[in-house]
């Protein structure tokens, strides 16, 4: 027998939209940041907290909201999320000092993280014949959010204050939040995973789960210290770019993100899970160097391309996780996945912001040139999943 044919499930539109959105509201910060500085008087390591406690919050509930997703619908966690998110907006608006902004921070993060354990876990119990392309679905939605908040914000920024604009952004979320909740026709990946006859655990090598877990680490890591902290930095502090121009440059990242994650999908189905893996991590190390050799406007640019295109890496992974756990636990895998994922997104804009302002660009950079090129490496001795869960 064949495979069976790429389709979309129902309730796809409905959860990409709802990550697609709460994602974006909650990457609205990323060009504001040295506003935001400049209001309350903080440092690159001040902005950098900020940052961190989004990494915190996301790491407070990765493990919960992955056990939860085996148990409560997909639209009811992404109503939950949105409202989690629209407080969170709030609460940063009105941050009259540093202590009430990483307040806002963390529950910024907490209902971020609370979306995508939802929908990731959605997007991953889709049948293995298309679950490349299922979970490309949601990484393109979640990618192109992170880069089109950014856009969004840096051109408000011309003519809005931060606060307003992040104000604004928590109310629209709250107004969308009832419309998940009454989603009750999606279901969650455990009622899936019963219904498919899907209930003994796989058993996977623990070497090959923690190479798996190291993508997210790297993927987030580089996103969080680079793409959301350091990128703005240099973009506005260096180059003199506006708050727009900053955001202009996210979003062509987050162009570059959706056709870079739908075609990963396409070639993960259709070739195998590392044909797409190896590229996207070797796209992201050479993105790494050029941005530590500190050439001006062209590295600049040329780095926010090439480390968006690598981004995808999270994604494949993702679907190798969920290709080893049919039959096995796949919710709080991925809330393990994410939580290895979201550590990193919680201590490496820390770590690069101190370095940053301690020793300059290249000392910032070099820890994760080291990790994505271990991971790299390690990515070479995965087995393939496509075809079935392998040993290697």
């Amino acid at each position: 027998m064949g495979e069976e044919p790429p389709r979309l499930r129902p309730g796809t539109v409905l959860v990409a939209t709802g990550v697609f959105f709460i994602t974006l509201v909650a990457f609205l910060r990323s060009p504001l940041l040295p506003s935001i500085g400049r209001d309350l008087d903080l440092g690159p390591f001040g902005l950098s907290a900020v940052v961190g406690s989004f990494g915190l919050g996301r790491v407070l509930v990765d493990l919960p909201a992955g056990s939860a997703t085996d148990r409560f619908s997909v639209g009811g966690m992404l109503g939950v999320a949105a409202s989690v998110v629209g407080v969170a907006a709030g609460v940063m608006a009105v941050a009259p000092n540093l202590y009430v902004l990483l307040i806002g921070a963390v529950l910024l993060g907490m209902g971020s993280a609370w979306a995508a354990a939802g929908a990731v876990a959605f997007f991953a119990s889709a049948p293995r014949a298309s679950r490349g392309m299922s979970v490309s679905i949601y990484g393109g939605a979640l990618l192109t959010a992170q880069a089109m908040g950014p856009l969004i914000a840096g051109f408000a920024a011309v003519f809005l204050d931060w606060r307003i604009i992040l104000l604004l952004g928590g109310v629209m979320t709250l107004v969308v939040a009832p419309v998940f909740f009454r989603a009750k026709t999606v279901e969650s990946s455990g009622r899936e995973a019963k219904r498919s006859g899907l209930s003994a655990e796989t058993d996977v090598p623990t070497r090959v789960l923690w190479l798996i877990y190291a993508l997210p680490a790297v993927q987030f890591g580089i996103g969080a210290a680079v793409l959301q902290t350091l990128i703005p930095i240099i973009g506005e502090g260096d180059l003199g770019y506006t708050p727009a121009t900053v955001g202009l440059a996210l979003g062509i990242g987050g162009a570059i993100r959706f056709v870079s994650a739908l075609s990963a999908g396409a070639v993960s189905d259709r070739y195998g899970r590392k044909v797409a893996l190896v590229p996207g991590l070797s796209f992201q190390l050479i993105g790494l160097f050029v941005f530590a050799g500190d050439f001006g406007v062209w590295g600049w640019w040329l780095s926010v391309g090439l480390l968006t295109i690598g981004s995808v890496a999270a994604n494949v992974g993702g679907t190798m996780l969920a290709d080893l756990s049919e039959g096995g636990p796949l919710g709080r895998r991925l809330g393990r996945y994410r939580l290895v994922g979201d550590s990193a997104l919680m201590l490496a804009p820390l770590l690069t912001g101190y370095l940053f302002a301690q020793h300059g660009l290249r000392a910032s950079v070099s820890l994760l040139v080291c990790a994505a090129a271990a991971v790299l490496a390690g990515s070479i001795r995965l087995p393939e999943t496509r075809l079935a869960a392998t040993s290697p």
